[in-house]
């Protein structure tokens, strides 16, 4: 039984995106996945699900985000989630999954309701720290 009924990943590397999409099924951690490499479709995505209450697509519970996209940034993109109520109320599991271990993005970081930061590449114990993160 999966842990999440969707997640979505986003990061604009392509390989990335396939690499945690394996991930992801061979931990069985979604019914649905979604893969985005653009922060502005994916906005829209979410966007647009809120808006239509008969999409066939469900709104994300998991949110697998990279910090440093080009057009609008990981950060960025965090307080545009924070602009829709609905995906509050689903009260989804966000991590950033980033490159990134700087102490200054960490500390970003901590300004956001965020589930965790995971320090790329995904890897087992990351996917048990986002399983552990379904259980609560």
């Amino acid at each position: 039984m999966p842990y999440y009924q969707s997640v979505l990943l986003l990061d604009d590397d392509p390989l990335v995106n396939f690499v945690n999409n394996q991930w992801v099924k061979k931990h069985r951690l979604a019914n649905n996945i979604l893969l985005y490499e653009d922060p502005f479709q994916a906005l829209a995505f979410i966007k647009a699900n809120c808006l239509q209450l008969r999409s066939s697509q469900q709104l994300p519970d998991l949110l697998l985000l990279d910090i440093d996209m080009p057009g609008l940034n990981g950060f960025e993109f965090l307080d545009q989630l924070a602009q829709i109520p609905e995906l509050a109320q689903k009260d989804a599991r966000i991590f950033l999954l980033t490159s990134s271990n700087h102490p200054l993005d960490q500390k970003r970081a901590a300004q956001y309701p965020l589930t965790g930061y995971i320090v790329k590449p995904l890897e087992e114990q990351q996917i048990q720290q986002i399983i552990k993160a379904s259980l609560v």
